[in-house]
């Protein structure tokens, strides 16, 4: 329920593209003109509290203008970054982050239950086509054996995540209402190059870890089918994907891997350890990449479990974790680019998904060139050749790519998972 009414919207660009607010998509305003205004970094205070790149020029239209030509900028506007913040937010973000105002075909009944629940009802003035249900509850779950077998008991209606443990008799138990098909997220481990230097900053170190990875077993035994192997930084849906893109250093070897790993005398201690949040499901998976690390480089892998992600990327963050993690990315909007800067370029370190710290300045001369060219094929390429360095450089050791692997209940019909993993609850009807 992040998103805001558009009829209640205020000043286009004052609340996501603000560096005071502290949104997480605040890099998706870097490319529109006064973005340097309102966010001009660490340590200092915007000069400016409008973003003077776009300008309102009736009720239901306004222009951009970008600092410099930007190929995916069409694209990137359908991600929710760019989604209308009403008045209320103005007044008080933080006020509004317990009581957010959507526009969607929901709205927020009653105040959030942290931890435990999230309610939500019809929005009956929503100008589109009125949701079918009268209301939504959302349960949070820390266990997903625990959402599982609610579903089980009709306790609750639709699970979007199952857990490991169900994949092996999901499809027989739920039949048609067992939903698997591609999306768009991608599994790694992650690796801190720059916390971690004598441990991770090497690259055979690190090409060494992903021969050692059979992500084949992986997805077969432990997910049941339900991920497939790795073998671009792109996910297979996305324009740009190159199949085998990966190629030897995606490939199972142990012979090899053992090879490069003793060549480059290993990390100290002979020990590393493997993070991953205990509330998505990661343990089994975390725990066969460990086992296997340690049988094919005989080195001690330990996995340590974080209570929850937030609290993972917390540590990493502030730079208190050293260890290698888990991690994964789901698009936010379909586009080569948007598995690339988000993840690996410097701006990404403070404000996106580099918990690694990786920086390599040939990476980001290719990713500003396929910035501003324009035709539409000779900018895939350039984002190409980017990816060919993270390839080659391997800061996050890409493992599987995501199937959608839901579930429901006999009482409700028309459920439908996106790419993004995204339920279109308006279209769900009770049976």
């Amino acid at each position: 329920m992040r998103r805001s009414t558009p009829s209640r919207s205020s000043a286009p660009g004052t609340g996501g593209a603000n560096q005071d607010n502290a949104a997480e998509g605040l890099p998706f305003f870097s490319k529109i003109e006064g973005s340097d205004e309102l966010a001009p970094g660490k340590d200092k205070k915007p000069t400016a509290t409008e973003l003077k790149g776009l300008k309102v020029v009736d009720e239901k239209t306004f222009t951009v203008t970008l600092k410099a030509p930007f190929s995916q900028f069409k694209t990137m506007l359908g991600y929710n970054a760019f989604y209308p913040l009403p008045k209320a937010f103005e007044a008080d973000p933080k006020k509004f982050g317990e009581a957010p105002i959507g526009n969607g075909p929901f709205q927020m009944d009653g105040a959030w239950e942290h931890n435990k629940q999230i309610k939500i009802k019809r929005f009956e003035n929503y100008a589109g086509s009125k949701a079918k249900l009268d209301g939504v509850t959302f349960k949070i779950y820390d266990n997903l054996d625990t959402a599982y077998n609610d579903l089980r008991a009709d306790t609750i209606q639709i699970v979007d995540k199952l857990p490991t443990s169900a994949m092996a008799t999901v499809s027989q138990e739920f039949g048609e209402r067992y939903i698997y098909k591609p999306e768009s997220g991608v599994g790694y481990v992650g690796l801190p190059i720059s916390t971690n230097p004598e441990a991770f900053g090497k690259v055979e170190i690190r090409k060494a870890i992903s021969m050692a990875i059979d992500r084949e077993a992986l997805t077969k035994t432990i997910f049941n089918g339900t991920r497939k192997p790795a073998d671009d930084f792109i996910n297979p849906i996305i324009p740009g994907y190159r199949k085998g893109a990966l190629g030897e250093v995606g490939t199972y070897n142990p012979t090899k891997a053992k090879e490069l790993w003793t060549q480059a005398g290993g990390v100290p201690g002979n020990k590393i350890e493997l993070g991953y949040n205990a509330d998505g499901g990661h343990k089994e998976w975390i725990e066969a990449v460990a086992n296997q690390l340690k049988a094919n480089l005989g080195v001690e892998v330990t996995a340590k479990p974080f209570a929850k992600f937030g609290d993972m990327l917390t540590d990493l963050g502030e730079k208190k974790y050293k260890g290698a993690f888990r991690m994964a990315w789901s698009m936010d909007y379909p586009a080569a680019e948007n598995y690339l800067r988000p993840i690996f370029s410097k701006v990404a370190i403070d404000q996106g998904s580099n918990y690694g710290g990786y920086v390599n300045e040939e990476f980001e001369k290719l990713m500003d060139e396929a910035d501003k060219t324009v035709d539409p094929a000779a900018s895939l390429k350039l984002y190409q050749q980017a990816d060919d360095i993270i390839i080659r450089d391997l800061p996050y050791i890409p493992v599987f790519t995501y199937m959608s692997s839901s579930a429901y209940s006999k009482s409700v019909k028309n459920v439908e998972i996106d790419a993004q993993g995204r339920m279109d609850l308006a279209n769900v009807e009770l049976n």
